[in-house]
């Protein structure tokens, strides 16, 4: 009687051991699979036969396809397959060397890219700042040479400033300025120790041109404040020419009524300006190499008399532009320097180049995975993958590194043809722009790599978590700070020269939320001035002071501090994973399986022969 029990439990073990053996050769099976050419990149998860590749060899078209119809007839196996697949992918490049063998190709050319970057930025730096200071140098000496009465404290940048602004006050000392200018500039080829010369063809003298921009018609009658103007304006230009330019003797004579013939309109002036070009020859020798360069001067000194209100500003333009230099430089040495330079442009173009190949084929890589991660999830989980586990796919600082590459490829083009002089080297401060930007990218590159060790991700994971609540803080401040800068600038602006324009008096208060140059600034404020301004000015001043220094920054640093609290308390398990997160953790798979190996290293033994779906 008990036979029939005794055969079903004898046939139901059969069929558990047929199962156990039939799982373990797929297993297998999927291993070898995997080996051999990728960690199921070519496999299609969506269950669909209709995305084979074309012109493949069949015999392997075969085998794919029976792990495929294995993977979809097994749900496990396919569970098992996108475990691994993800496992992998979210390994630091550490682990990859460490598990799968796979060099860090990547972190080695970022760290070498460093290094050279590095190296060429600190060179182009001293290059650039000589550059800075001898344009630098050579406006100081037209401003001194052409200016009248130009002292040296005004060549100091200091705050706030030792003199007043430069100006004149009366009508003898415009035209006296003017005749200086024009004196000076008479002798311009021969009195200063720079190398100048007139800017026509023979190098002969060149005339300058006076221009004044006067209003159409204006009359003034002080007596009984009565105006009368056409607020047309008109601009007349006069070439300063004969009988003046025939012998140097000649220009002790020059004045500018007797060139116009008429007497200035001082209530009609608006501007009036004295143009002229000159030509500067530059020599540099710097390790080996000498460079002559030529440059061309459009100097113009500016009279502003807009505003009429009894002082005429005067300042000095120079607009350079890179002239035609004929060299003719004798025992010149082969020129290492500059060679060791241009080896050194063209490296850092190459590095950058590969560099940026290998990150967007990563993020090209990236985004197949997360199709087929979200294609998974929907077809075998029902589910679908949360925006926050499809961002996790895309590495951000991978397009940091872009963005690096471009700016350093570009800044070391431009790097190339400046050291060629085929270029303005007026593009110094572009080269410098470009090149100062990607090293500071490629320095915060780096900042991937360490963010993969618990101990020094800190600072990242900090920033990450903060940035949310950062935004919105600085928009309530930024409003409120805007308020107080406006304020500030309408009220106390007319009283108080740090807060003369919005700008300036938007970084006052910015200085005075760091603590600096408080003092000074309620000492500017005269009592003398205005009494209920010096009042209202008080309590403005204190007012932003203990809602900035006390609450502001209070609340600022309080952010950081509760985002730092959060991730540690989420390095300690607190924090609950996403669902993505939760299914890759429970592989039981180790991580030194064959199932790690790199798609990089089965690539080469075949294409792909199935794309996402």
């Amino acid at each position: 009687m008990n036979a029939a029990p005794m055969e079903d439990s004898h046939e139901s073990s059969i069929e558990e051991q047929t199962s156990a053996a039939s799982s373990a050769g797929f297993d297998e099976k999927l291993s070898r699979y995997l080996e051999r050419y990728s960690v199921g990149s070519s496999i299609n998860v969506s269950g669909r036969r209709d995305s084979v590749v074309r012109h493949v060899d069949p015999s392997e078209t075969c085998v794919r396809d029976d792990v495929h119809e294995e993977l979809v007839r097994r749900p496990h196996a396919m569970e098992r397959y996108m475990r691994l697949k993800l496992r992998r992918f979210f390994m630091n490049p550490l682990e990859k060397w460490r598990h799968s063998g796979r060099f860090p190709w990547k972190l080695t050319l970022q760290i070498f890219k460093l290094v050279v970057v590095t190296v060429q930025v600190i060179s182009f730096g001293m290059e650039s700042a000589t550059f800075q200071r001898q344009h630098r140098n050579t406006y100081m000496a037209l401003e001194h040479i052409l200016l009248k009465g130009w002292d040296t404290s005004r060549d100091v940048l200091i705050y706030p400033p030792p003199a007043g602004p430069y100006v004149v006050e009366t009508k003898d000392k415009f035209y006296d300025h003017v005749r200086n200018v024009v004196l000076r500039y008479s002798t311009i080829t021969t009195d200063p120790v720079g190398t100048f010369e007139y800017a026509s063809p023979d190098g002969s003298f060149q005339p300058a041109v006076f221009c004044e921009t006067t209003y159409k018609d204006g009359r003034v009658w002080p007596f009984n404040s009565t105006l009368s103007f056409d607020s047309e304006t008109v601009t007349n230009c006069t070439n300063i020419t004969a009988p003046w330019f025939t012998s140097d003797g000649d220009w002790e004579d020059f004045h500018l009524v007797k060139l116009l013939g008429r007497q200035i309109s001082f209530d009609e002036l608006i501007k009036a300006r004295i143009s002229f070009s000159l030509k500067a020859l530059y020599l540099t020798k710097t390790d080996d190499t000498m460079f002559s360069e030529c440059y061309k001067y459009h100097l113009s000194v500016v009279y502003d008399n807009s505003k009429h209100d009894g002082v005429i500003a005067i300042a000095m333009h120079l607009n350079p532009s890179c002239a035609h230099c004929r060299r003719s430089v004798a025992n010149m040495v082969p020129p290492t320097a500059y060679t060791l330079r241009q080896c050194l442009n063209v490296l850092i173009i190459v590095t950058c180049t590969f560099s940026t190949l290998l990150c967007v084929r990563s993020l090209y890589r990236a985004r197949k995975l997360m199709l087929k991660t979200s294609t998974y999830f929907a077809e075998y989980l029902h589910r679908e993958l949360s925006w926050k586990d499809k961002i996790d796919f895309v590495d951000f600082w991978f397009i940091v590194i872009i963005l690096d590459d471009v700016l350093l490829v570009a800044g070391s083009a431009v790097k190339i043809r400046i050291e060629e002089r085929l270029v303005p080297s007026l593009m110094y401060t572009v080269c410098s722009l470009l090149l100062g930007c990607g090293c500071l990218l490629c320095w915060c590159g780096l900042l991937r790599y360490v963010g993969y060790f618990k101990v020094y991700n800190i600072l990242i994971l900090t920033l990450a978590k903060s940035i949310p609540n950062i935004i919105r803080f600085l928009l309530c401040t930024m409003l409120l700070f805007c308020g107080y800068v406006v304020c500030g600038w309408v009220v106390i602006g007319p009283h108080h020269i740090k807060f003369r324009t919005v700008s300036t008096a938007a970084e006052c208060l910015f200085s005075i939320i760091n603590g600096d140059d408080i003092f000074a600034t309620f000492a500017m404020l005269f009592y003398e001035n205005d009494l209920v301004i010096w009042y209202f000015a008080q309590v403005y001043m204190y007012s932003f002071v203990i809602l900035f220094i006390y609450v502001v920054v209070s609340l600022f640093v309080a952010i950081f501090v509760d985002a730092y609290e959060t991730i540690r308390d989420a390095q300690t398990g607190d924090d609950e994973p996403s669902a993505m997160w939760v299914f890759i953790a429970e592989s039981s798979d180790e991580p030194t399986s064959s199932a790690y190996r790199s798609d990089d290293e089965f690539e080469k033994l075949h294409p792909l022969s199935r794309e996402l779906s």
